[in-house]
């Protein structure tokens, strides 16, 4: 078997067929996201499978179900997920969430989802089905939240910040409330990068807080070190 691309602490992870690699947003994602009661997760977009597996390492009694529309990126999470401690509780489907014929319901869904916006598409279709919202909005993700979450689960989404804007209309015209929301910059001062956001069916007095990935010093912060620790094998 040749090196894995990408070693954690409990698992590894190969992305040579995926279009979009392994990212901060996705393990900051996996760690933050509050999965501790969740028996049933559903990974939207699961691409190497990496929010799938960080779920099963975090939750020992989770069953997790992770989809994907791109065959060959699911071929490379199965592949993941057989290579890792937990997989006999993590199920990866090749097909369109939005076409998915879900039976059940889930207590946590989570979704680094695509989120460039009308911009410059790249030649490559996989590249632009993982990184553009033409296929996958926000508007589709928080339809299949009201479908497919139990009465009181969450979604959790990391997005660019500056799209905040626009999540709080789209929230409510689905009937949901927003849990949670963590705003993420690179270091203190500056303005935030992307957004956190927990979602839910009931209200819920928001939380707001920021998390900087470096301090003053241009150093690792704390807070992040301590969010991430359990994962990377170096932070």
């Amino acid at each position: 078997m040749r090196n894995p691309d990408f070693k954690f602490r409990q698992f590894s992870i190969w992305q040579d067929q995926c279009a979009m690699k392994v990212g901060t947003d996705s393990v900051l994602l996996g760690a933050w996201a509050d999965i501790t009661e969740s028996r049933t997760v559903l990974d939207i977009g699961t691409g190497t499978g990496i929010l799938a597996l960080i779920a099963a390492q975090r939750n020992p009694e989770a069953q997790i179900t992770a989809v994907e529309i791109d065959a060959a990126a699911a071929a490379q999470a199965e592949y993941n997920v057989k290579a890792s401690p937990w997989k006999d509780r993590i199920r990866v489907i090749n097909t369109d969430i939005r076409s998915y014929d879900c039976q059940g319901t889930f207590d946590a869904i989570l979704c680094n989802p695509p989120y460039f916006t009308k911009s410059l598409h790249s030649p490559d279709a996989s590249r632009n089905g993982a990184r553009h919202d033409d296929t996958l909005s926000t508007d589709d993700l928080t339809g299949i939240a009201d479908k497919l979450l139990t009465e009181n689960g969450e979604m959790h989404l990391v997005l660019p910040a500056d799209t905040f804007s626009t999540i709080t209309g789209i929230v409510s015209r689905h009937g949901l409330q927003l849990h949670g929301i963590t705003s993420v910059c690179t270091v203190p001062g500056c303005p935030p990068k992307r957004i956190m956001l927990s979602i839910g069916r009931k209200f819920s007095n928001k939380t707001k807080d920021m998390l900087c990935i470096r301090d003053s010093s241009g150093g690792i912060s704390g807070e992040y070190r301590n969010l991430v620790k359990d994962f990377y094998l170096k932070v």
